[in-house]
């Protein structure tokens, strides 16, 4: 199988993968066939290796990090954007609390300033 078909698996649950890969060496087998110009059947070790390409697919989509996430559910790269947006965030707080201080010093000022201006 080519780089996109194994692209597509980290997408897709067990069954929807099993349903590929099935498919995918029913029409292989099938190009085969014609080709011999033999029956279409599948026989044994056809499904033999289907039943161990289907295990292997279990396998790679059961990997699990450290906090039981499916590894092909989870693309690094929306892990690395989430590290990123998760600086960003905390960056605009602390900017915000910068502000917010700020802004308390500029109305107590201006308080004080009211209270000149009466008296």
């Amino acid at each position: 199988m080519g780089p996109q078909v194994n692209n597509i698996f980290q997408y897709l649950s067990v069954g929807g993968a099993f349903a590929v890969v099935v498919i995918y060496l029913v029409l292989k087998f099938s190009q085969k066939a014609k080709k011999r110009d033999e029956p279409t059947a599948l026989n044994v070790d056809d499904l033999l290796d289907i039943q161990k390409k289907v295990e292997s697919i279990h396998d790679i989509l059961h990997v699990r990090d450290s906090d039981g996430t499916p590894l092909c559910y989870f693309p690094r790269s929306l892990s690395s954007s989430i590290d990123d947006l998760t600086t960003a965030i905390r960056e605009q707080t602390r900017m915000m609390q910068h502000l917010d201080l700020h802004l308390h010093e500029a109305r107590d000022d201006l308080k004080d300033i009211q209270k000149i201006i009466r008296s």
